[in-house]
């Protein structure tokens, strides 16, 4: 269902109402300036509202190539991702509320938040979602006015997040702390980074700089090769699976590195300070434990 209203000064999508497969979409909205930017290459201007109860990109984007029946093995997609323009004579600001996003396996609830398009980059404002039992709350920005070498800067503050699940869905995290891998508990976090993406979208580890803090209560730690040798040679078996207290330590990216400002923590029964670096590009750490 569909009703557009329009006149030389504005285009309209009064009200939009419509579903793809599972997904549902209501949207209303208006342009203005259409004709100046159609004539005269001005700029055009636009406001538009997005509501859904939910919202399936996996569907969306349409079945992967394992699942897509045919006679023949489907040749490799060897298309790579390249860097995603964003126009400079547009305006576009979009408010969105979603109950339920699907993106491969994870499930994002209660989504809301608000996207600006302009000046060949792209704002994301107070975006926040539920998701790995806790929510996240982002802003941030893509930039392409270099498009040799675009920009991103982002800041958020995640509360009350799993960390197992955390780590299996989210690779940057795994770059970052790998430790992380073989921890259990939740935890809340705050960072802002800002960096340099590649030809293919992805991160330039390297580029990146930031400050963040972790907090977690309560945070099992067991089968982390360091700490299992640690546990060998000094012959204190409950290193090998480590209970941590209160943890509360702050970090930085820099020089291609994350590095752990040193910070007191609680083993069990012993007490102990640990600080130190972990290198995005072989993941090798550098710590010292008192």
């Amino acid at each position: 269902n569909l009703v557009f209203d329009f006149s030389p000064k504005f285009l309209s999508l009064t009200s939009f109402d419509d579903t793809a497969g599972k997904s549902d979409f209501q949207a209303n909205g208006r342009m203005d300036n259409y004709l100046q930017w159609w004539l005269k290459d001005s700029t055009l201007v636009g406001t538009f509202n997005l509501n859904s109860n939910l919202f399936d990109l996996n569907e969306l984007m349409g079945p992967s190539t394992e699942t897509t029946a045919s006679a023949q093995p489907a040749a490799a997609d060897t298309a790579a991702m390249s860097v995603m323009e964003v126009p400079k004579n547009v305006d576009f600001t979009m408010n969105a509320a979603v109950k339920q996003v699907l993106y491969e396996k994870m499930t994002l609830a209660n989504a809301k938040g608000a996207l600006r398009v302009h000046d060949e980059r792209v704002d994301l404002k107070n975006l926040f979602f539920n998701l790995f039992d806790g929510s996240v709350n982002m802003n941030g920005s893509y930039d392409t006015k270099d498009k040799a070498h675009p920009k991103f800067d982002l800041a958020y503050d995640v509360k009350g997040l799993d960390i197992k699940q955390t780590v299996d869905y989210v690779e940057t995290v795994q770059k970052m702390a790998p430790i992380a891998k073989a921890c259990t508990g939740k935890f809340n976090t705050t960072l802002s980074m800002k960096g340099e993406l590649d030809q293919h979208m992805s991160p330039v580890m390297n580029s990146l700089v930031g400050q963040g803090n972790v907090q977690t209560k309560s945070v099992t730690i067991e089968g982390f090769k360091p700490l299992m040798e640690i546990s060998n040679v000094l012959k204190m078996p409950q290193l090998a699976k480590a209970t941590l207290q209160d943890v509360n330590f702050s970090f930085e990216f820099k020089d291609g590195k994350m590095i752990t400002k040193p910070f007191d923590v609680k083993l069990d029964r012993m007490t102990a300070n640990i600080g130190g670096s972990t290198a995005f590009a072989d993941q090798a750490i550098d710590y010292t434990m008192k």
